[in-house]
């Protein structure tokens, strides 16, 4: 594939303090761009142990007006074909149901930090990431839940080789499957070539270090 040129065709602050409201998850709903963010607050990772109901989905276009609040680390934004609005409740561990009119109609508690919500055929699945507060058992691993959004209960649970889930996809077309996971696998081989890269470039300073020593010291 060739390069393509990249232009900024828009840019957005809302706080001077860098990573003051942890802004993470776009969406688009009603076809405005719209966000998730943990809340407004004024100095950097204000946040920490004290996100609980602060969080918020606003327009990108009007911050000054939330379509929802009360919300504890919202993120992941999804509009799904059966007419209804998703929304990650991370800290509660809730997946949230609401009306296109922002009507909240059900939440379902997935028993662990909730993200990257994906619909398919009257189900939806979502990312269970591992906890980073235990080091053995059975939270160490993430885990896509399923559940059917009829009759609101889970379908079933599987164990996924990663602790931590950001977002789902659903393709419909084999072929683009194929080369998204063609892409994701050149770019892990080129991340791994560079970790490999840099870790032999230290390796190589150390010896020299080693071999000045030996020279010092007469060996």
């Amino acid at each position: 594939m060739g390069r393509c040129k990249k232009t900024v065709a828009g840019r957005w602050q809302f706080s001077e303090h860098r990573d003051s409201w942890h802004i993470n998850c776009l969406g688009i709903v009603h076809e405005e761009l719209c966000f998730t963010a943990f809340g407004d607050f004024s100095e950097a990772r204000g946040y920490k142990n004290n996100s609980a109901t602060r969080g918020f989905l606003r327009s990108i276009h009007d911050t000054k007006n939330p379509w929802l609040e009360g919300l504890s680390q919202p993120h992941s934004i999804l509009t799904a074909r059966d007419g209804y609005l998703y929304l990650c409740d991370s800290e509660t561990g809730n997946i949230r149901q609401y009306t296109m009119e922002f009507t909240l109609q059900r939440t379902l508690n997935i028993g662990g930090y909730s993200r990257g919500p994906a619909w398919r055929d009257g189900i939806l699945f979502v990312g269970l990431s591992a906890s980073r507060n235990v080091v053995e058992g059975e939270h160490q691993q993430a885990k896509i839940v399923a559940f059917g959004t009829k009759t609101w209960t889970e379908i079933d649970r599987i164990v996924v080789p990663c602790q931590e889930i950001y977002d789902l996809l659903i393709f419909d077309d084999r072929e683009e499957f194929l080369f998204w996971v063609e892409r994701i696998l050149i770019y892990e081989r080129t991340r791994a070539l560079d970790r490999i890269r840099s870790l032999e470039e230290k390796l190589a300073g150390k010896i020299n270090e080693c071999a000045r020593l030996h020279v010092f010291l007469g060996y």
